[in-house]
């Protein structure tokens, strides 16, 4: 196909020359000759684009069935790199499970060094702590095996997940065939709705032709009211030598038809495609028919309007001017169009003379048109000169013009009725000797890519049988592979949950250790602060002891102190009874008269009583002493049975011999206090 293609592409650079002598050869006559062959040119180059689709489909059915083999090719490489993954996926598993075995007898070693230095160190404390983690491992254990024969079953349902999915991308599959000829089915319709698109295109610029042309055939009825005759005389002339070669035509064509009809047997089907075209093309015909009868109502509506003449000047100069770009645009279409055909008409030299001929003719009368549109525009200039003077003679002229109009629109039919049996015969000869060409390279073309699609069938089918066994064999082994790492994975997670486990019971005990060693650290803190508490209360019992000791001793020495005192104040007391009875008896003695002998009685008893005294004189001189700084000791003995009040309530709370202390001193004020009462 690419070599037919490029044979087509240099012949149509060695015709192109050719072409633009003939274009150069046959300048426009008439806008209406134009347009006519513009047509003939459309049906050719629609029939051309038809058989061009048509090739363009064939060449893309078979890229994508290429592309389904390479496809195919493709997903069996995926499924060869995904089993070597699942390999590689199989040794990883394996040294996974090396690797938490070894991590497992790790683990158990150093649960048994843990066991062992927590029965050493903890004892006793934490065998109920053992016994509690055992029973909370115990429990663990029991809900670790619920969770995996959870897991068993969530395994399972991932295993019925898997074989949906399985299911799923089967029905994938099927449904992608489906989309893809959908797809195909889409792409065609779309191909038919651009060539729609493309025929109402032409169809849209056949109707904007028609409509300049209709707007542009005013301008000339205003202008060329006087060349109307010349114009049906040459007409006229035109209209003999047409008759003349429409007959000789019509007996090629005639020829041509018994050729296509021997070939109409093999192209039955082509033939449809092609009515389908004429079909729309009639559409489109009808349609720009329907636009001219647009155009026409519009000229008659541009008539009615002819009272604003100075803005339609210039509207008609700006239409002339696109008229003219049009025009130019045309003739660069004519020029393609002429080329495309020059392709086709290799079988038809002779013809090709002849309308060259004709051609010839046509463009001599095109020439003489194109002096008379210059004259006719000088005359139009000079007219729009005068337009001011002739407004007042406007009815009247409009009146003649009405007249020359309907007679010009007769003419008008008549030439197009002439040049639409030309065109139709030239269009019917080019489409013929078009169809003759194509349909022997669509032949020769179809015959090759229906070879070369039988042969890359056979081959898609042997391909795609080999595929099928070979992607039934990857299915198995991936199957196997699939059921061994299922298996691996089974015995990795069952590790793996043992590890957990241990590594639960581990992390746990560490807590519990953490916490026995939290509470070590309290408990030694507090034996500590316990110590230090001992050390102080020790320290303050010696103290309270020496203060005992030294109470005692005090108290004891008290004691005797009283004691002397109290026999000194009981002597004391005798010696004073004593004295107070011999002053008395002195007073007896002076207040009452006595003898001498009385009195000497008394003086002696006096100095026995100085005699006995005389001892205690000094002992009575410090009885003196100390009541008469009484107050003193009493207030100093106050002070000493406060100071001992407090520390017997500071050490109450200590030791119970403090009572003893507190009895003591109690004892010892009350003797204090009586022995100063006493003194009193």
């Amino acid at each position: 196909m690419a070599k037919k293609k490029v044979t087509h592409q240099s012949k149509d650079h060695h015709n192109e020359p050719k072409q633009q002598e003939s274009a150069a050869q046959n300048p426009p006559n008439s806008v209406t000759d134009s347009t006519t062959t513009a047509v003939a040119m459309d049906d050719s180059s629609e029939k051309l684009q038809s058989l061009k689709s048509l090739n363009a489909r064939l060449l893309k059915e078979t890229f994508e069935g290429r592309q389904q083999i390479d496809s195919l090719v493709q997903a069996k490489e995926s499924l060869q790199a995904e089993l070597t993954q699942s390999g590689l996926e199989k040794k990883v598993l394996e040294t996974e499970l090396n690797r938490a075995s070894e991590e497992n007898l790790g683990l158990e070693l150093e649960k048994g060094v843990f066991g062992v230095f927590v029965e050493a160190q903890m004892g006793q404390m934490m065998r109920e702590k053992v016994e509690r983690a055992r029973s909370e491992k115990e429990s663990e254990i029991g809900s670790l095996k619920r969770e995996v024969s959870e897991l068993l079953g969530g395994l399972e349902n991932e295993k019925e997940k898997l074989r949906e999915m399985e299911e799923r991308e089967r029905l994938l599959k099927e449904e992608v065939e489906k989309l893809r000829v959908q797809y195909k089915g889409i792409v065609k319709e779309k191909e038919e709705r651009e060539r729609v698109v493309e025929g109402l295109k032409k169809e849209k610029v056949l109707a904007g032709r028609n409509l300049a042309e209709s707007e542009r055939s005013v301008a000339k009825l205003k202008s060329e009211n006087e060349k109307i005759a010349g114009v049906k005389n040459e007409v006229e002339r035109i209209k003999s030598g047409l008759e003349v070669k429409i007959g000789v035509l019509e007996k090629e064509v005639g020829q041509k038809n018994m050729i296509v009809s021997g070939l109409r047997g093999e192209v039955e089907a082509l033939r449809g495609k092609i009515s389908e075209l004429d079909k729309s093309f009639g559409e489109g015909k009808k349609e720009a028919e329907r636009k001219l009868a647009e155009s026409e109502r519009l000229v008659e509506k541009f008539k009615s309007e002819k009272e604003k003449n100075l803005s339609e000047k210039n509207e008609a100069e700006r239409i002339k001017s696109e008229l003219e770009e049009q025009i130019g645009v045309l003739e660069k279409e004519v020029e393609q169009k002429n080329e495309t055909v020059s392709d086709l008409r290799g079988e038809v030299e002779v013809m090709r003379a002849k309308i060259l001929e004709m051609e010839g003719f046509i463009g001599e009368g095109m020439k003489e048109m194109e002096l008379e549109v210059k004259s006719l525009k000088e005359e139009k200039d000079e007219k729009e000169n005068n337009i001011e003077k002739l407004h007042s003679q406007l009815y009247e002229v409009e009146a003649a013009l009405k007249m020359k109009v309907v007679e010009a629109n007769n003419k008008e039919l008549r030439i197009e009725e002439l040049i639409r049996k030309k065109n139709e015969i030239e269009g019917e000869k080019v489409h013929q000797e078009n169809e003759i060409v194509a349909l022997h390279n669509e032949v020769g073309e179809l015959r090759d890519t229906l070879f070369a699609l039988r042969n890359s069938c056979r081959d898609y089918e042997e391909n795609n049988k080999q595929l099928l066994s070979e992607l039934g064999n990857c299915k198995d082994a991936f199957d196997r592979v699939t059921l061994e790492k299922n298996e691996a994975q089974k015995a990795f997670t069952k590790e793996r949950k043992n590890v957990d486990n241990l590594k639960l019971v581990i992390s746990e005990k560490e807590k519990s250790i953490q916490e026995i060693a939290d509470e070590l650290r309290a408990l030694r803190g507090k034996q500590e602060n316990l110590l230090d508490n001992a050390k102080a209360t020790e320290s303050r019992l010696e103290s309270l002891e020496k203060e005992r000791d030294s109470a005692q001793k005090s108290l004891l020495e008290a004691q005797s102190r009283v004691e002397e005192w109290r026999a000194k104040v009981e002597s004391a007391g005798v010696n004073h009874e004593r004295a107070l009875i011999m002053l008395k008896k002195t007073a007896s003695m002076i207040l009452s008269p006595q003898s001498e002998q009385g009195k000497r009685e008394v003086v002696n008893n006096e100095q026995k009583l100085e005699e006995e005294v005389r001892p205690y004189a000094a002992e009575l001189e410090a009885i003196q002493n100390a009541f008469r700084n009484k107050d003193k000791i009493v207030e100093d003995m106050k002070e000493q049975v406060e100071s001992l009040k407090r520390s017997e309530a500071e050490a109450h709370k200590r030791k119970s011999f403090w009572t003893l202390v507190s009895s003591a001193t109690t004892i010892f004020a009350a003797a204090s206090v009586a022995y100063v009462a006493k003194g009193r």
